[in-house]
C-alpha cells in the first residue's frame, strides 16, 4: 500500500476540489439550459446557477458549447450503462430486444431532465472536437449493443441469414424515438394511450413484419 505523504495528500484534495467544482458547474448549467434552453443560456446563467465567479468557471470550461457537450456526454454515457445493465442472456431474440428497449424507455422516463437536456440543442450546436468524437462513440456503443441483439438472433436461427442486423437496428431506434417524441408532445395522451403500451406495439409490429419477411 503506498505511503500517504504530505504532497498526495494534497494532490488528492485538490483533485477532489476540482472534481467537485466540475459537477457544481454542469448541476447549475443543467438547470439554466432546462429553464431557458441552450440558446437563451449565458454563462453568467450558469454563474448564478453554480453559485461560482465566470471567471471560475472559464477555468474548467472554454465556453457554454463544452459545458453543454460535457452533459450531453454524461448523459449518454448513462444510456449506454442502462443498455448494458439489461442485458438478458439464455432467453429469446424478442425478450433481450424488450428488455434492451425497456432500458432505453426507462431513462426517459427516470431521467426526463437529462433527456429534455440533450434534446434542447443536440446536434446543432458545435461541440469541442474531443467531446464530440467522445460522443459519438458512445452513440455507436448503444447502436451496436442493439445490433448485437439482432445478430444473435441471426446466430440462433430466429432470424434468416441474409438480413441486414444494421438496418434492423435503425428501424427500431427510429421507431422507439417517434414513439418518445410524440409522447413528449403529449399526443398519445391526448389519444389516452398508455406509453408502455404503446411501446409494445411498436415492437409486436416491428416483429411481426420481421418474422413475415422470415416466413416469406
Amino acid at each position: 500500500m503506498p505511503i500517504m505523504t504530505p504532497t498526495r495528500v494534497i494532490d488528492r484534495r485538490k483533485e477532489a476540489e476540482r472534481c467537485g467544482r466540475i459537477e457544481q458547474i454542469l448541476q447549475g448549467a443543467r438547470k439554466v439550459f432546462l429553464k431557458k434552453g441552450y440558446w437563451s443560456a449565458t454563462m453568467r446563467d450558469i454563474s448564478e446557477e453554480s453559485q461560482l465567479s465566470t471567471g471560475a468557471i472559464y477555468f474548467y470550461f472554454k465556453g457554454k458549447d463544452e459545458i453543454y457537450g460535457r452533459i450531453c456526454e454524461d448523459v449518454m454515457r448513462l444510456t449506454v450503462k442502462l443498455l448494458k445493465r439489461s442485458r438478458k442472456t439464455g432467453v429469446s431474440m424478442r425478450e433481450r430486444l424488450v428488455s434492451a428497449i425497456k432500458a432505453y424507455v426507462g431513462f426517459y422516463t427516470d431521467y426526463g431532465e437529462d433527456f429534455d437536456v440533450l434534446e434542447a440543442a443536440f446536434k446543432q450546436v458545435t461541440l469541442p472536437e474531443d467531446i464530440n468524437l467522445s460522443i459519438e462513440r458512445l452513440v455507436q456503443e448503444a447502436l451496436s449493443f442493439v445490433n448485437e441483439i439482432f445478430v444473435q438472433g441471426v446466430a440462433d436461427g430466429e432470424l434468416p441469414g441474409d438480413i441486414d442486423t444494421w438496418k434492423l437496428t435503425m428501424n427500431i431506434w427510429a421507431a422507439i424515438e417517434g414513439a418518445l417524441y410524440i409522447h413528449k408532445r403529449k399526443f398519445l395522451e391526448e389519444a389516452k394511450y398508455d406509453l408502455d403500451d404503446f411501446i409494445m406495439s411498436q415492437i409486436n409490429v416491428f416483429l411481426g413484419g420481421i418474422e413475415n419477411m422470415h416466413r416469406a
